[in-house]
């Protein structure tokens, strides 16, 4: 969000626009954050070094990325469940961080999606159904700079 405003771009006008709504910023790295700690990632599990493997893991900041993500979507649980408010999930592309985060906070929220079939319907609803880029997301491993 903050990189959009630098850029001139704006985010939602809960003043005029959405009244009585709460805008809350998560955080989350973008895509190519997460890209490039995840390439990280499999190199040192390609490439393990024992006397050092965790410091080497740390450094892939892998942990923080998905800790954020469950952060924010434990935070999105509580503020339906405690607060009895809906939710409005949208990052800046809607492809990644919006499926994550809505999926997630499901999964905290409803034991069904915790059962093989309401994962099945989740995933279906959470991700197919927005067209989620899966192929561009986990394709070929080799060609790997032609990822989104």
């Amino acid at each position: 969000a903050s990189g959009n405003m630098l850029k001139g771009k704006g985010t939602e006008d809960t003043a005029r626009r959405y009244t009585n709504c709460k805008l809350l910023f998560l955080d989350i790295a973008n895509i190519h954050a997460m890209r490039d700690s995840v390439d990280r990632l499999r190199s040192v599990c390609e490439h393990p070094s024992h006397l050092s493997w965790l410091s080497q893991l740390e450094s892939t900041q892998w942990l923080s990325h998905c800790s954020s993500v469950l952060r924010g979507a434990a935070s999105i649980a509580r503020h339906v469940d405690e607060r009895g408010v809906m939710a409005l999930i949208h990052c800046s592309d809607g492809w990644d961080r919006t499926s994550q985060l809505s999926a997630l906070s499901q999964l905290l929220l409803d034991p069904y999606y915790r059962t093989f079939d309401g994962f099945k319907t989740l995933v279906e609803k959470e991700w197919l159904h927005f067209g989620h880029k899966f192929h561009d997301r986990l394709g070929d491993i080799q060609k790997a700079q032609e990822r989104s």
